[in-house]
């Protein structure tokens, strides 16, 4: 049935996603490209030399969920601080009993699939920050709207949740595409970074407290998987 569906899907991109497919039967891709393979769909916003390894977001994004519930905003930290993989905070996550109820950010990336995460904020820039991968990612979801695709920050004002912890005192602020870091005056407790969008397509990094409810946009990898790590919990 599940590969039925995935055929169906194939076919809806085909008549209704103004994309060339030719690529992906190469198994190669580039960014922009609709990708529908091994059980999930997207867009690709990053590609290896080889175009074969690669990173999708996915088509549709939550409504506004908590990064986690109450008990978890204040004075815990669940040692998410990876920066550029988000699956690694993903496993951090999935180590605490319960964790679907407790952090329902991640719970909904976890119903898209087994291989669907939070990205960390370094793989949130690369579509948001980045002008070009940004209007072809953009591009390409406005094409698949059939397929339920929506746009990119589709809640207006409102921003995306990434993974990775900071400490509460910093915010890292992106101006013209420069990190510069400045002092916070909000109490100290561990926050999460927001990408957030501004005007003309203008996105800014931001931290919030946990149990703020912001959208988000999983994404996930294909292709040939690198060497597997193995996350411990800290003093195991």
């Amino acid at each position: 049935m599940k590969k039925q569906i995935l055929f169906i899907a194939f076919l809806c991109a085909q008549l209704f996603c103004n994309i060339t497919i030719a690529s992906a039967q190469k198994n190669t891709y580039k960014v922009g490209d609709f990708y529908c393979d091994d059980d999930k769909m997207g867009v690709v916003f990053w590609v290896d030399e080889s175009g074969q390894r690669g990173k999708i977001v996915s088509l549709e994004e939550s409504p506004r969920l908590a990064w986690a519930t109450d008990g978890y905003e204040i004075g815990n930290t669940s040692q998410t601080y990876n920066k550029e993989n988000g699956a690694v905070n993903m496993m951090m996550i999935q180590i605490d009993g319960g964790w679907k109820r407790k952090f329902p950010a991640f719970a909904w990336c976890a119903e898209l699939g087994d291989e669907w995460y939070i990205p960390a904020i370094e793989e949130l820039k690369m579509f948001t920050l980045n002008k070009e991968v940004y209007e072809a990612v953009s591009n390409t979801l406005f094409e698949c709207f059939q397929l339920g695709a929506t746009p990119l920050a589709n809640g207006g004002e409102y921003g995306y949740w990434s993974s990775t912890e900071v400490e509460a005192m910093v915010i890292a602020e992106v101006v013209d595409g420069v990190e510069v870091d400045r002092d916070s005056s909000s109490p100290k407790h561990p926050e999460i970074p927001v990408v957030r969008m501004g005007t003309n397509n203008s996105w800014h990094e931001w931290s919030f407290p946990k149990y703020h409810e912001f959208c988000v946009r999983a994404v996930a990898t294909f292709g040939p998987r690198p060497e597997t790590m193995v996350v411990m919990p800290l003093g195991y």
